[in-house]
């Protein structure tokens, strides 16, 4: 029996280190399917941020060109009204001849309003759109009333007095209508607007 002591110490032995081994095996596979899993939602975790951070981004590269895109159609907006007042404030000049003319140029001008308030009637709000809106009415308005105070044919004092009047109101109507599409576009680009007067 001695002889087969040596035998069986040696397979106790391996079955006892063959126990070790699989009990070894065990934990590093659950280690390393727990390192995995973390592994994994981290990268989910810094997927997500990285989407967000992304989505932020053209968020605020999409508001930038909008802000952009508004402040360049209320400036081209602005820059037709002070080329038809520019116009306008050479009135004086007209003549019986001359006033079909002049008001056929200042109306020209006026053609290119609608393409600049499409603009803002596709990006901004209706506040901003509607300021437009009485800025191009007022400057029609304005047009209209300069070209009927040149006199084509003789008429009453009192009826050219009116004329004037009424080309006066609609010319300080403009400026009244420039200070309020300033203060909606400074609304809508979210600056604040600090009246002066």
């Amino acid at each position: 029996m001695t002889a087969w002591l040596p035998l069986i110490s040696s397979v106790v032995v391996v079955v006892a280190l063959s126990l070790t081994i699989v009990a070894a095996n065990r934990s590093h596979r659950r280690a390393i399917i727990a390192a995995d899993e973390r592994a994994a939602t981290a990268l989910e975790a810094a997927q997500r941020t990285t989407e967000a951070t992304h989505g932020a981004a053209a968020g605020r590269d999409h508001d930038r060109w909008r802000r952009e895109k508004i402040l360049d159609a209320v400036s081209d907006i602005l820059a037709v009204s002070e080329e038809v007042t520019d116009r306008l404030d050479r009135r004086a000049d007209w003549s019986a001849d001359t006033v079909d003319e002049a008001e056929s140029q200042i109306l020209q001008t006026l053609e290119r309003l609608p393409v600049m308030v499409n603009v803002i009637r596709l990006l901004a709000d209706e506040a901003l759109l509607e300021e437009c809106d009485k800025l191009g009415q007022a400057l029609y308005s304005v047009t209209r009333a300069a070209a009927a105070t040149v006199a084509r044919e003789p008429i009453a004092f009192d009826e050219h007095k009116k004329q004037i009047e009424h080309y006066i109101a609609s010319y300080r109507a403009i400026q009244a209508v420039e200070l309020d599409l300033v203060a909606a576009a400074r609304t809508e680009l979210g600056a604040t607007l600090v009246r002066v007067g």
